[in-house]
């Protein structure tokens, strides 16, 4: 009965013991939990380095460090992003700080005036200007010291079974402490930190293959087009000359190589330039009107007066374009993971044209080069971080000018999708 007795006891106690120990570092987690966000210097390492300090001179100050926080996608989601970046503004870093559910975000960062340090609270922001990294952590420490009701000293060591903490030098678990390094080579940095965007935007950068799809509305123009005719009076030949219009539209593809150096996310804009090697196929069906005579008027045996007359004929151009371009991007990221913006492009493209007139035989295909075609294009551009390319709207105009008296004036204004 005894044993039966103490047996009971022990259930009841140790369940009560076991969630009070677990429920006392949770209410300090509540209370004392601070994210550290720091970008001023230009390197990564530098950053993982002054986050870690300030990171260890919090916990001397009671505060628990939360350094594994998801603090670019809080920030997205609370507007505090700006160009890419974590804003400097007080009001959207409280906005942070409350999607974080922490007590204190501690923000470092640089401008035109200098190296700042800001710590936001529940009671307001404070700031402090400083000279160097290490005034940088000790201002920090100071003003978490001030924040802090439970004042200075170490950071309490979680009971046995409690939920795992985070440090910004190790992970303290089940009284076994394990080193966790931001750069680790293998796993890499975390995605949302701004080493981890650098390389996601490095991987989405550099030579890759483009491809589209466009049409084309296409128009002729060959001026003094020679003909003759026989003078019915005279029986003379009769040499004129007119001009040849033609219209039509077709389709084409491309295939290219580009090279996109797209930047890391920063505050402001991030234009940069992207440059295309390729080559296209593209067939156009063109209606053409050229002069083939004269409509001649008598009155008692003579010729009073003689009017152009036209043929109509339809004509098939197929056009290889060699491409050879640049193309200015003009915006910024909306997003840790996203680009937008405009792409103003000028390329050099050579191109070999085919004609046939429609009912020909096909020996009679004329082939020719014109060295002197040049496009200019507009995209629209959406870039997202990832292996896939992403389709673009892209705009443009197509001039194959006259450079020799076998060739026509050929322009083209096109509208397509392109994927880069």
């Amino acid at each position: 009965m005894k044993a039966a007795l103490s047996l009971g006891l022990c259930l009841l106690v140790t369940p009560a013991s076991a969630w009070a120990q677990a429920a006392a570092p949770t209410t300090q987690a509540q209370n004392a939990g601070v994210v550290v966000v720091a970008d001023a210097a230009g390197d990564e390492t530098d950053n993982a380095a002054l986050r870690a300090k300030i990171y260890e001179a919090s916990r001397r100050k009671g505060w628990e460090a939360h350094g594994k926080a998801d603090v670019m996608g809080k920030a997205e989601s609370s507007g505090a992003l700006e160009g890419g970046a974590v804003s400097w503004d007080s009001q959207k870093l409280e906005a942070l700080r409350k999607a974080l559910a922490v007590r204190a975000l501690v923000r470092i960062y640089r401008d035109d005036a200098g190296l700042h340090v800001s710590v936001i609270t529940a009671k307001g922001a404070e700031t402090r200007d400083v000279a160097s990294n290490d005034a940088a952590v000790s201002a920090a420490a100071e003003l978490l010291g001030q924040a802090n009701p439970q004042g200075g000293g170490s950071a309490p060591v979680p009971a046995a079974g409690a939920a795992d903490t985070q440090s910004a030098q190790g992970t303290l678990s089940a009284g076994l402490i394990t080193r966790h390094d931001p750069l680790d080579e293998e796993a890499g940095p975390p995605p949302d930190s701004p080493e981890g965007r650098r390389l996601a935007w490095e991987n989405r950068g550099g030579a890759r293959v483009s491809y589209g799809v466009r049409a084309l509305l296409t128009g002729l123009y060959v001026p003094n087009s020679a003909f003759a005719d026989t003078d019915p009076v005279s029986n003379q030949l009769d040499v004129g000359e007119g001009n040849t219009f033609g219209i039509g539209g077709g389709l084409g593809v491309q295939v290219a190589m580009m090279y996109l150096p797209v930047p890391e996310p920063v505050a402001g804009g991030s234009n940069f330039a992207a440059f295309r090697l390729g080559v296209g196929a593209e067939l156009n069906g063109l209606y053409v009107r050229r002069p083939d005579g004269f409509k001649y008027r008598q009155e008692n045996g003579v010729v009073i007066s003689k009017d152009k007359t036209f043929e109509n004929v339809g004509y098939l151009y197929a056009y290889i374009p060699l491409q050879l371009g640049v193309h200015f991007m003009f915006g910024k990221h909306r997003s840790p993971t996203v680009w937008r913006g405009l792409g103003l492009g000028l390329t050099y493209s050579p191109t070999v044209i085919a004609a046939l007139e429609i009912g020909q035989d096909q020996d009679k295909t004329e082939t020719k080069f014109n060295y002197a075609g040049f496009e200019v294009s507009l995209d629209l551009v959406k870039i997202e971080t990832g292996e896939q390319a992403n389709p673009n709207i892209r705009l443009g105009v197509l001039v194959l000018p006259k450079v020799s008296d076998d060739l026509p004036w050929l322009a083209s204004g096109t509208i397509g999708a392109f994927w880069y």
